[in-house]
């Protein structure tokens, strides 16, 4: 009917706008926010896209999903790294689905709280490519990390359904106060990109007279950055 490709034509646009907004770099978080993920989860949903992730030893996070994502598939895969894709339930310590995990530790579909998890099986061999995908709406709150036993670098190939309701802060987003890598005599100030900036304030107060005295502040910056995409 003219009116289902009509909805049709104005999802594939959505689509479309947000793969151009990642592209562009215009998927960001808003001022007084940082991306703490690799992936910017959009409401509108995103597919066919990829994204770099920095490695560190231990647990890089992703992609976030929150309830009400209408579907998702994550491929990292690396040509330098031993990375295993582990999902893990906000709720619990450990990862449920992924390479040694409590729930699907193995390759198969797994079921979670109602949800159809597919994980591929771990893979050691250079290069290395491990999937998770979910079918149907997420029940829990998720997050998608790659876990690497050194620096490095990975690609994850990425889609995800809308976000219904559509959670604020966008989910891949963190609030400035919520970063830590600053020292205890600065203050974070974030622009919504990845990339964080530490100031620091440093007051010194001068006698002009015994009664009167005057402040004098200077600023100092530097740059810390997260260890996402472009940290």
């Amino acid at each position: 009917s003219v009116v289902g490709r009509r909805s049709l034509t104005r999802r594939w646009l959505e689509i479309a706008f947000a793969a151009m907004r990642l592209q562009c770099g215009d998927a960001q978080c808003g001022v007084g926010f940082y991306r703490s993920a690799s992936i910017v989860t959009l409401c509108e949903g995103s597919s066919g896209l990829s994204a770099s992730v920095a490695l560190k030893s231990g647990l890089s996070k992703v992609l976030v999903l929150p309830t009400g994502v209408s579907g998702a598939y994550v491929k990292l895969s690396s040509s330098t790294n031993d990375v295993d894709a582990q999902l893990f339930d906000s709720s619990s310590p450990t990862c449920v689905v992924g390479h040694l995990c409590s729930v699907g530790g193995s390759g198969g579909t797994w079921q979670y709280f109602g949800m159809d998890v597919y994980y591929s099986g771990g893979d050691s061999s250079l290069p290395v490519s491990e999937t998770i995908s979910i079918t149907g709406t997420t029940t829990r709150n998720l997050t998608v990390y790659a876990k690497a036993y050194g620096p490095g670098s990975a690609t994850a190939e990425y889609s995800h359904g809308t976000v219904s309701p559509c959670p604020s802060p966008t989910p891949g987003c963190s609030p400035c106060s919520a970063f830590t890598a600053c020292a205890l005599s600065e203050t974070a100030s974030c622009d919504g990109s990845a990339t964080v900036v530490c100031i620091k304030t440093t007051t010194t107060s001068t006698t002009r007279t015994a009664t009167l005295s005057s402040t004098t502040t200077t600023t100092s910056s530097r740059t810390a950055t997260t260890t996402t995409t472009t940290a």
